[in-house]
């Protein structure tokens, strides 16, 4: 037989409570006794003369109305206590007194509070009796009432706006339930009777949602008959009838750990599906990411830290019941993440035997492991080096397809994802151009002409420069012809080097650096031997 738990969202009843304190307060109402008030106030045990003996009532029969009695909190039946926030997420607020405050885990909550979440912050509160309500994002959540008796806790909430999600244990064994529920919920518009233990109230635009997971829940608006909603039906304030909820997603499970950001999801839909909630948390339950999703599909997951994940989805059908979640583990290993692969490009012919190796600098490494290999899975890798503190390597390589690869390392040793593998290709040069004969220099006015030999098709790249290591070259082309025509501005000596251009592109070596002379007044001028090119 189901045990009897008893969930209440009442209408009628008032938002507001006072908050315990060590010492309760009875103001006396006429026909009052002392032993009604043992009756009715106090726990088994504790007798009305001591309530007479504290008071100094002089007539246990005879009690002035309007008049106190007090007494200490252990006498009552049942006694304020207090709940705890084992979580808290983004910005959530407690009131007190008027006052708004920031709240963290492990503060305590007391009767009169009112909770409030911002638009991304969560909160999980236990209760005496081992219930727990996890208060969503954007909600304000009122503490009625917080009570234990006889080991037994009576737990009143007061859902203004917004979503809990509540679990609550059944009663203890050889200790039945008496009258009235021992834990409430309370909206402006519905009451809920609950069969069970897990259960989802959400309240807003005037009417009240309640999507039952476990158990059974008796609802019903105002003093209207209650009506028994079973697991996997919703039922709404506005509504007759209950609702089967919708079906738990098919979300195929991760095989490995996921170490690129961001993170891409898809799933199929289903008839009357209009929405998905998608929720991730930490090992300890607390929900680091929800969204409501009108697609589905998923993109993101760059807030989140690595670590054993929980991913849960649920379904939004047109009536706006959520139903049951797909939960799957998320191990998320994307930290630190992989520097960008500068050089050489993808898919490079690198005709020099030392090839250099660059990659971006990640701002959360302290050094780069560099990996290069003659196959795609890196199974024997021809070079590795795990310790390196810059952003570049230079290796010689022989001719021959490689493939290369780098992942950042954090100070402590931990290695990050690796990035996603390159190939580059070690060609043979192509051949230098043909040296050619001496042969005589054409001046036309302030132009300069030189020719040397070459071989039809071929393509030349050429550098002059005031400078003999060519580091600011004043004319620098790609010429498809072994002549160009300069106009140096300034005179003096000037420095000529040519090399090869192969079909695809590739650059053979430079050839020998020559010199000519060119005067500034441009009347005279002069030419070394310039046309000998050893490429």
């Amino acid at each position: 037989m189901h045990r009897l738990l008893l969930v209440t969202l009442l209408a009628t009843a008032s938002l507001n409570a006072a908050a315990s304190s060590e010492t309760f307060v009875h103001t006396v109402r006429p026909g009052d006794t002392l032993i009604g008030v043992r009756d009715s106030l106090l726990r088994p045990g504790v007798s009305w003369q001591s309530l007479q003996r504290l008071n100094r009532v002089a007539d246990p029969l005879r009690l002035r109305p309007g008049s106190r009695l007090q007494g200490p909190n252990d006498w009552l039946r049942e006694r304020p206590v207090r709940a705890q926030l084992l979580q808290v997420h983004g910005q959530v607020a407690v009131q007190r007194g008027g006052q708004a405050q920031p709240v963290q885990a492990g503060d305590w909550l007391q009767e009169g509070d009112r909770l409030q979440s911002g638009p991304q912050g969560s909160a999980l509160l236990a209760f005496v009796d081992g219930s727990r309500s996890r208060l969503r994002a954007g909600s304000e959540l009122d503490l009625i009432a917080l009570k234990e008796e006889s080991q037994r806790g009576r737990t009143v909430l007061g859902l203004r706006s917004g979503a809990l999600e509540s679990k609550v244990p059944p009663a203890t064994a050889g200790k039945p339930l008496k009258s009235g529920p021992r834990f409430e919920v309370r909206t402006p518009v519905a009451q809920l009777g609950v069969r069970g233990t897990e259960f989802r109230s959400r309240a807003e635009a005037g009417a009240t949602w309640l999507e039952v997971l476990e158990g059974q829940v008796q609802a019903s608006r105002g003093k209207s008959r209650a009506q028994a909603v079973a697991a996997g039906l919703g039922w709404r304030s506005d509504s007759a009838t209950a609702s089967a909820l919708p079906a738990a997603p098919l979300l195929a499970p991760f095989t490995a750990p996921v170490q690129r950001l961001p993170l891409v999801l898809q799933w199929p839909t289903a008839e009357g599906v209009q929405a998905w909630r998608l929720q991730v948390e930490d090992a300890s339950g607390q929900v680091l990411l929800e969204t409501l999703l009108d697609r589905p599909q998923w993109q993101g997951g760059q807030e989140l830290p690595d670590g054993d994940l929980l991913l849960r989805l649920r379904a939004r059908n047109q009536q706006g019941f959520e139903g049951p979640d797909t939960q799957l583990s998320l191990p998320l290993r994307a930290r630190p993440e992989a520097p960008l692969l500068q050089s050489p490009a993808a898919e490079a012919a690198e005709s020099s035997e030392s090839v250099r190796f660059a990659w971006t600098r990640a701002l959360d490494a302290a050094r780069y492991h560099w990996q290069l290999a003659p196959s795609a899975d890196f199974a024997q890798p021809s070079h590795d080096e795990a310790a390196l503190s810059g952003t570049e390597w230079r290796v010689a390589l022989p001719l021959g397809q490689h493939h290369w690869r780098v992942a950042s390392v954090r100070e402590n040793g931990q290695r990050g994802p690796w990035s996603d593998p390159q190939t580059l290709t070690r060609v043979a040069p192509p051949p230098p151009p043909a040296a050619p004969p001496p042969a005589q220099s054409q001046q036309d006015g302030s132009s300069l002409s030189l020719r040397w030999a070459g071989k039809p098709g071929e393509r030349y790249e050429i550098q002059v420069s005031r400078q003999s290591d060519f580091t600011q070259p004043w004319y620098e082309r790609s010429l498809g012809a072994p002549q160009v025509q300069l106009q140096p501005e300034q005179g003096g000596p000037h420095y000529v080097r040519i090399r090869t251009l192969a079909e695809d592109g590739r650059a053979g070596p430079w050839g020998g650096t020559q010199i000519f002379e060119w005067s500034s007044a441009q009347w005279w001028w002069w030419l070394t031997p310039l046309l000998l090119f050893a490429l």
